[in-house]
């Protein structure tokens, strides 16, 4: 759905779009309102136009504004970050990373920060540029599969990472995307497990109502990572305990959203993993926010993640023959949710 819609948007549209009218439009669609993000994120980041990025990130960050679903602005944006090489070659060929790509994104980012030098979301960039690089020596396998010289490029693209974080703590500390980065990099043995815990303690801290913050600091502790699950739910409930006025129990859904496909499915359905307070935590976000993004989100789950009948039946009622695509993997899978699902109410 998301390749369809690139081909309709046009850059200029685009850019005229987001520039005018998207930070005051919060009811609009939301997948073509991220696309428009994405989008705005690339062609102006490809084209230099860094003051358009400054100038709408701070904006958007200063005002808190939302999207439909309730995720703010301002952290589609930084989500939206990424950098992909459309460099082609014989896969017995291709080097592991594609260097002279990467050095020019490098150097796109770092003549950002020359230009904006108190710029978080520069720093962002950066950093998101060797974790990026990171990763791919890292690959996606076991520990004990990847070589000695990949993990010394892991690990040292992660510590410039930090570095590049690091120097720019005094407006980062200002900004929770920069907490939720710095977080992520900080993770791969650049701190100590008390450092690390101060470290999440001050994120929070600083910025209690942010998402971003929190699935970051969820994911260290999933299982995989030698966290476990009851240290996630702790979480979710400080999570909730700091945002309740406003928000419910909805954090306790977000979080475990962010995460479930680290979980391994059927998430929801794992020891530990309560799933009757994440739909408790859906339904005060629904109240909220009623949009479609999250409305499929939360049936796609109590479907495939939760096999929850009764509750993917009373979501699959709201939804009706209109499912977002973007929740689904293909018509087939909602269908076969959807029968399931109202079986039980016929």
């Amino acid at each position: 759905m998301i390749s369809r819609l690139r081909k309709i948007l046009g850059l200029a549209a685009t850019i005229l779009v987001i520039n005018c009218s998207l930070i005051n439009s919060t009811h609009a669609n939301e997948v073509i309102d991220r696309e428009r993000i994405r989008s705005f994120f690339a062609e102006n980041f490809e084209n230099g136009d860094f003051s358009a990025l400054e100038q709408w990130y701070t904006k958007a960050l200063k005002e808190k504004t939302r999207m439909e679903s309730g995720n703010f602005q301002a952290s589609i944006l930084v989500r939206s970050i990424e950098f992909k090489s459309d460099k082609k070659c014989d896969v017995s060929k291709c080097p592991k990373v594609d260097e002279k790509f990467w050095l020019a994104q490098e150097k796109k980012a770092k003549e950002w920060l020359v230009r904006y030098p108190k710029s978080t979301l520069a720093a962002i960039a950066l950093a998101r540029i060797y974790s990026k690089q990171a990763w791919i020596y890292r690959g996606t396998g076991y520990a004990n599969t990847v070589a000695k010289e990949d993990w010394k490029m892991f690990h040292g693209l992660m510590h410039r990472a930090v570095e590049v974080l690091n120097e720019q703590q005094v407006e980062g500390r200002k900004d929770p995307h920069w907490w939720a980065s710095l977080l992520a990099a900080t993770f791969y043995g650049s701190v100590d497990p008390a450092g690390y815990q101060q470290l999440t303690n001050n994120a929070i801290n600083a910025f209690p109502d942010n998402t971003e913050i929190y699935i970051t600091i969820a994911y260290t502790l999933l299982p995989q990572w030698g966290g476990s699950h009851s240290s996630i739910a702790a979480l979710a409930s400080e999570a909730v305990n700091k945002t309740k006025a406003t928000d419910g129990e909805a954090f306790y859904a977000r979080i475990y959203w962010g995460l479930v496909d680290s979980l391994g499915r059927p998430g929801f359905l794992k020891p530990g993993v309560d799933w009757p307070r994440i739909r408790s935590g859906f339904d005060d976000m629904l109240q909220r926010y009623p949009g479609d993004w999250n409305l499929n989100a939360y049936a796609r789950l109590a479907c495939l993640e939760a096999h929850d009948k009764k509750t993917t039946a009373r979501l699959m009622r709201r939804i009706g023959e209109n499912p977002l695509g973007t929740f689904w993997q293909d018509r087939i899978t909602f269908k076969r949710c959807q029968q399931w699902a109202l079986e039980e109410i016929q």
